[in-house]
């Protein structure tokens, strides 16, 4: 014969199983649901981090070439310099050393101009062809300067200028203007627009005053006869 009489711990034990069947689902869903949040979070995130990639390597790749162009030209305005400077350490040691060798003729020159000063009134011929000898070696020691770009100094009759000339004394005269140059004792030379070497001049200064004489020949300040 069968029992209805139902086991009451059996009931509550199966109720038990099931709301912890229950609850399993439910924990489960959650999970799968939390699951998929961080996933699309972490998708967000990498996509924000993936737009702002590259614009921050182009903005450090733009301050490399700058910085880079930067040390290019300060590499060319040094480049620059040195080949400058170079170029006048060149010109300066050219011009030192023509400046050397031209100083060494000059007193030569000088020696051939006297020379012709105290053979101008040769007479004889055999003195005469020693004159027109030293007359072709003056010209062509002239034309020698002249494609050096060498000048003498025209002094004689000039202000006196101390930048080209160099007084050695002076003399009274009247024949040129106080200041001017009387005569001239060695002649000056320039190279371009430099100075090769000064002229040795004698400066002109006023001669004194004498004092007039009177109608008799006697000065004004002497006293009438009594």
């Amino acid at each position: 014969m069968t029992s209805d009489t139902h086991d009451p711990e059996g009931q509550r034990a199966s109720g038990e199983r099931g709301e912890q069947a229950s609850g399993g689902t439910a924990h489960s869903q959650d999970g799968h649901e939390g699951a998929e949040g961080g996933a699309e979070r972490a998708a967000a995130d990498s996509g924000e981090a993936g737009e702002a990639g590259p614009e921050a390597r182009i903005a450090e790749l733009e301050k490399q070439a700058d910085d880079l162009r930067d040390k290019w030209m300060r590499a060319q305005a040094d480049l620059e310099n040195h080949r400058r400077r170079a170029r006048k350490e060149v010109e300066d040691a050219r011009e030192d050393g023509k400046k050397r060798t031209l100083a060494e003729l000059l007193p030569v020159v000088d020696n051939l101009e006297r020379a012709l000063e105290h053979a101008g009134t040769a007479t004889t011929d055999e003195a005469k062809s020693i004159v027109d000898g030293v007359n072709l070696v003056m010209r062509q020691l002239s034309q020698s300067f002249d494609r050096l770009s060498v000048q003498p100094i025209e002094a004689e009759g000039k202000p006196f200028d101390p930048a080209v000339h160099e007084a050695m004394s002076q003399i009274e005269t009247a024949e040129v203007a106080p200041g001017a140059v009387a005569q001239v004792l060695q002649r000056g030379y320039t190279l371009g627009d430099k100075l090769l070497r000064p002229a040795l001049v004698v400066v002109a200064k006023a001669p004194e005053r004498e004092e007039s004489a009177g109608p008799n020949g006697k000065s004004p300040d002497d006293g009438e006869e009594r």
